[in-house]
């Protein structure tokens, strides 16, 4: 019989439901140029890899603060050397996985490397708290979107203004996105107050939906307009400047999870029409 506590605890240790934050920019870059999903499989499997050793490398950072409790709990059972080892296998699987891109185009290595310094300076680092969160977002976003650019053999030159302006919607509400995740788990952006932080997050959410109508109208692109839905949400969430409840980072994931499956389905019909 199956274990299921136990199968949770592993679960939730490499916070796999994560693994969209930095799948869905991937997704939708395929989208847009209407590429072939099977062809870039091997980034998205690396991508997956790579986002577990990053929890985990950042979860075993985080347990020696002792207000990290949630960390804490997630981790209670597994020493230092079993987490080092979870994230060294996993760096060695996703690195293997994007050997084939960066051995064809020698810009995907420069961009690798970029992610993994970025992730680093985030891991070690969390004073700079805004300008930390906006390196995890270029870090999750802006370079894997642009690794499977150059992947598919699209010059970065050529990208349109319609589609810049989608990078950025992406960018923006994945700042937004981190900015919750932060107030929630009362880390370090809990310092200001619950004014300031309701401003900061509401602000973002405005300027994604802002970005995310001009985008729909420069590529004439109703998925866009579809997402909106989400930083509605966090508009409605954080309507006043109270606590939330951690339930609010739950369902979030949640529906970033959705989104996922979404267009994976479309891409996935777009790619068999």
């Amino acid at each position: 019989m199956i274990n299921v506590s136990t199968t949770s605890n592993r679960l939730n240790l490499i916070r796999i439901d994560y693994a969209f934050t930095v799948i869905i920019p991937c997704l939708i870059s395929i989208y847009i140029h209407n590429l072939m999903l099977i062809n870039h499989l091997d980034i998205l499997f690396g991508f997956i890899f790579l986002n577990v050793t990053a929890s985990v490398i950042n979860d075993a950072i985080d347990r020696k603060n002792p207000k990290e409790k949630d960390t804490i709990l997630r981790t209670e059972n597994y020493g230092w050397k079993e987490l080092f080892a979870l994230g060294i296998v996993n760096a060695c699987l996703g690195i293997f996985l994007f050997i084939r891109t960066i051995h064809e185009n020698f810009i995907n290595g420069i961009i690798f490397f970029l992610i993994f310094l970025l992730i680093f300076v985030y891991c070690i680092n969390k004073r700079h708290i805004i300008i930390n969160l906006a390196l995890l977002s270029i870090s999750h976003i802006i370079l894997p979107y642009m690794m499977i650019l150059v992947d598919s053999g699209i010059e970065l030159k050529s990208i349109e203004l319609g589609e810049v302006c989608l990078v950025l919607t992406l960018f923006i509400f994945g700042l937004c996105g981190e900015c919750v995740h932060e107030i929630i788990d009362e880390d370090a952006i809990s310092k200001y107050s619950l004014k300031t932080q309701q401003k900061i997050v509401v602000g973002l959410a405005f300027l994604t939906i802002f970005l995310q109508i001009i985008s729909s109208i420069l590529l004439v692109d109703y998925l866009i307009i579809v997402i909106i839905i989400i930083p509605l949400g966090v508009i409605y969430t954080f309507r006043k400047p109270t606590k939330s409840t951690k339930g609010v980072k739950d369902i979030g994931i949640i529906m970033g999870n959705f989104v996922m499956i979404l267009l994976l389905v479309i891409i996935i019909q777009q790619n068999y029409k």
